[in-house]
């Protein structure tokens, strides 16, 4: 009985602390603010998020397209281990809000989504 008692008062403590950790992130997070299509085709978008506090930045260059998934059972990830198209985004505007956030707005013209789909297969 004193063993089960030991085994349960570890159980219940790693989960009070991995609860304690979910608790401090947000429930939510949506990858782009608004995203539209022009008439020409081009895809823009906005995102915000927390501005970078320390020496090390950090930015959005693209995307990666696969036909196939590139991922394996053991979450192992390698985007271009099939065919694959590459779409490298343009940063068009970046407006800091004066609370360590900052939101970003992005441009993808049509042309560099059709050569990746096609570079992709699709």
């Amino acid at each position: 009985m004193n063993k089960f008692k030991k085994i349960s008062s570890k159980i219940i403590t790693i989960l009070l602390l991995y609860s304690l950790l979910i608790s401090i992130f947000p429930n939510i997070i949506f990858a782009a603010d608004l995203v539209t299509v022009d008439e020409a085709g081009s895809i823009t978008f906005n995102t915000t998020s927390t501005q970078a506090t320390t020496g090390i930045k950090y930015r959005t260059v693209g995307f990666t397209i696969n036909r196939s998934p590139s991922c394996s059972a053991d979450g192992q990830c390698i985007p271009q281990s099939s065919a694959h198209g590459e779409v490298r985004i343009q940063q068009v505007n970046e407006v800091p809000h004066g609370d360590n956030t900052v939101t970003t707005y992005f441009k993808v013209p049509e042309a560099l989504v059709s050569k990746a789909l096609e570079e992709a297969g699709l």
